[in-house]
């Protein structure tokens, strides 16, 4: 833990302090994010509106951070309309405080699942000719797990991978 996050963690302590925390970090970066993958994805207000069929004036209330009233069936809308998943959980503190010290804007970006799609199909073409072109035993120590038909890119370690088999 660095000293930000040792600030961070120390300024919790009170109950009140960790509840206004969590609802702040969610009232500011969920706007900043929505708008984000809106622009990211050349969306107006308008045409997201369309998609989730709604108005313009509501989508700008979901991206304004003096709003923050969001339900989990809104933010699934919003999810869909931009073609990403929603993930919802609980976590300690010390994860809160790490993000919050690290965020940086490549938080802010999503790939939809057409782009994640392709990225994929491309990773898997190159698995593919690494390991036509140098064997599979290189192409694994690259982080390819190659397996009849194909290859598919693995964040693991090779230490990692070779203990767990």
């Amino acid at each position: 833990m660095n000293s930000q996050q040792e600030a961070l963690i120390h300024s919790l302590r009170d109950r009140s302090a960790r509840d206004s925390f969590s609802e702040s970090l969610i009232a500011e970066r969920l706007p900043m994010k929505i708008r984000a993958l809106r622009m990211d994805r050349k969306l107006t207000q308008a045409e997201m509106a369309t998609r989730m069929d709604r108005t313009q004036a509501w989508v700008a209330k979901l991206e304004d951070p003096a709003y923050a009233k969001f339900s989990l069936a809104t933010l699934l809308k919003v999810a869909r309309a931009l073609d990403v998943g929603l993930s919802v959980d609980f976590v300690p503190f010390s994860r809160l405080a790490r993000e919050v010290v690290a965020f940086s804007e490549r938080d802010l970006q999503v790939r939809s699942f057409d782009e994640e799609i392709v990225s994929e199909q491309k990773m898997l073409a190159f698995g593919q000719m690494q390991a036509s072109a140098v064997g599979s035993s290189a192409a694994e120590m690259a982080g390819f797990s190659v397996y009849q038909g194909g290859a598919s890119w693995s964040d693991a370690a090779p230490e990692r991978r070779a203990a767990n088999a």
